[in-house]
């Protein structure tokens, strides 16, 4: 990664700060690599490598909306120290809303039926969905449905049909 890039944290008195890097960070192991394609394929072992998308949506509850909102929380007060910025993060997620949570991880559901249908790409346009509207009419799902025939390409595009072996999903379906 890029040293020129990289931030200080905060930390408690009389440790060590931490570092962070951000961006810029090249992948750690070389997709074309032959002595990594042989690491990954011995024992019976079949693990293929792909490289991140640039630009990949995040499918991180956290980063899709969670800590926004404690952030948003916890930015109505001014800590001192790092113990005072702990304890308002704290209280940031006490004061976090289950509604909050719902309509976070129905963004995610989104998101990643999204990406089903561009067959991974990086092109992430969510579909709006009247989230408060639907909450105020309590009609906001806390699960999404996923139609089967999207169900079974993302499959199809993401195993090797020898692991398309029936699950319990496949009956829901």
């Amino acid at each position: 990664c890029n040293p020129s890039n990289q931030v200080e944290l905060a930390t408690r008195p009389n440790a060590r700060p931490h570092q962070d890097s951000t961006r810029q960070c090249r992948p750690h192991v070389d997709v074309e690599d032959r002595e990594v394609f042989e690491a990954v394929t011995t024992d019976g072992w079949s693990i293929r490598l792909t490289n991140q998308p640039a630009q990949s949506p995040d499918l991180n509850a956290r980063d899709v909306g969670f800590f926004d909102s404690i952030q948003s929380l916890q930015s109505q007060t001014r800590p001192r120290n790092v113990e005072d910025l702990i304890e308002e993060v704290h209280l940031g997620f006490e004061a976090t809303k289950a509604t909050t949570l719902n309509k976070t991880f129905v963004t995610l559901q989104l998101m990643i039926q999204h990406i089903m249908r561009r067959c991974g790409g990086n092109e992430c346009r969510l579909t709006y969905i009247k989230k408060d509207h639907l909450l105020r009419e309590r009609n906001l799902p806390i699960s999404l449905p996923c139609n089967s025939q999207l169900y079974y390409d993302t499959l199809a595009a993401i195993a090797p049909p020898s692991l398309h072996v029936p699950s319990d999903l496949d009956y829901l379906l």
